[in-house]
């Protein structure tokens, strides 16, 4: 018998709920400390976040608008090597286009080496703001004695109480107030 996706689907949701029940059998031990931190509103909403995103959106426009120039030159030339086919001979011709697709070649490596260089510049600057979030946890871990610091996407509902993101990001506003991208 062969079973159609949304009867598979159903079997999971099936599944996934017959387990729950054994989740309410785990429990924190008496005294438990927790808290919460949303640590995506913080890269988000922290001015540091805020300075990331400013910078990277601006290097990729500044990005877009060269590497849009050097694809219109290399069009022109395409352009002007088909004009040419007729008048030139054969061996220049073949000379001219291997040096036009070595052209290309070298704007596609550009591209991707810029990407790249992009993506781990802004890997690196948010590496430093978590790396500030942890130490800023750190001490409010030890200074109030928590036990367990849970991420925001690590749970459905919490008591707000428990939510230590607005301490967190007063502080890392103040510790990191702007951070500079190391653009390639």
């Amino acid at each position: 018998m062969k079973l159609s996706s949304p009867c598979l689907a159903l079997l999971a949701v099936v599944a996934l709920l017959c387990s729950l029940p054994l989740a309410r059998d785990v429990h924190a031990q008496e005294g438990t400390t927790i808290a919460v931190v949303d640590v995506q509103r913080l890269l988000q909403e922290s001015l540091a976040g805020q300075s990331i995103e400013s910078q990277l959106q601006q290097a990729r426009s500044a990005f877009g608008n060269d590497i849009s120039q050097k694809e219109t030159a290399l069009r022109d030339r395409e352009r002007q090597l088909v004009d040419q086919s007729a008048i030139l001979a054969a061996e220049v011709l073949a000379e001219e286009r291997r040096k036009f697709e070595e052209e290309v070649i070298a704007l596609q490596r550009e591209v991707r080496e810029r990407q790249q260089g992009m993506e781990q510049a802004y890997a690196e600057a948010i590496a430093t703001v978590r790396e500030n979030v942890i130490a800023i946890l750190q001490n409010l871990v030890e200074q109030r004695g928590i036990d367990v610091v849970l991420p925001r996407s690590g749970y459905l509902v919490a008591n707000r109480e428990l939510d230590l993101t607005d301490e967190i990001l007063g502080e890392l506003n103040q510790v990191l107030p702007s951070l500079t991208l190391d653009l390639p």
